[in-house]
């Protein structure tokens, strides 16, 4: 299980601790240094909201908003809107449903057989991306996050485009995935097996 895991990037190893058979605590280990600290010793504390979500091509939000809330730790009474809240989970939420649609297409399928399939992971994808370009004016790397909020505003046309888009979405998932994938799985004999082969 944990080699299919490992294979999101490839790069961080988890260590399950289970005691009694239950999973009481994981901890993550990353034994590459990418030397993202090194880059920034010197800079002004807000070029880490450029520099950082550059740390990778398919998590750039979670670094961005992760930069934007150390960032924001250093004030003691900063509030942040509900209207930013709502827009930054909108946003992440956005990034990890695309995600999984890669892992799901580039990652787990691969293993039952379908290499083939690869490419079904663009259409989804591309669809949380353009949600997400709503927010950022981009995708990936959006910068649109700052300390203390957001600096995007969200129209009413962009509201229901980005309505369309996640019903696109859920039409996805309901037709291609849980209706045609589901065969995949009914034919493997043996899903534990799999798990536990990871990449072989």
């Amino acid at each position: 299980m944990i080699k299919l895991i490992e294979k999101i990037e490839g790069e961080a190893k988890l260590d399950f601790h289970m005691p009694r058979g239950v999973i009481e605590h994981v901890d993550i280990r990353f034994e590459q240094f990418r030397g993202m600290e090194a880059i920034l010793k010197g800079k002004q504390a807000l070029d880490a909201l450029v520099i950082n979500p550059r740390v990778c091509g398919i998590c750039g939000h979670a670094h961005l908003l992760a930069t934007a809330q150390a960032l924001e730790a250093v004030y003691e009474n900063l509030q942040i809107t509900p209207k930013a809240k709502i827009i930054r989970s909108l946003a992440q939420h956005f990034e990890l449903i695309q995600n999984h649609f890669k892992w799901f297409y580039l990652t787990l399928f691969p293993l039952l057989g379908y290499k083939q399939d690869t490419l079904k992971a663009m259409s989804p994808s591309r669809l949380m991306a353009k949600a997400i370009a709503h927010f950022g004016g981009q995708y990936p790397h959006t910068s649109y996050a700052i300390v203390g909020g957001v600096a995007c505003e969200i129209t009413q046309m962009d509201a229901v485009q980005i309505g369309s888009l996640i019903d696109q979405t859920i039409a996805f998932f309901e037709e291609v995935m849980v209706v045609g994938e589901s065969e995949a799985f009914l034919a493997c004999e043996n899903i534990e097996h799999l798990m536990e082969r990871g990449g072989d």
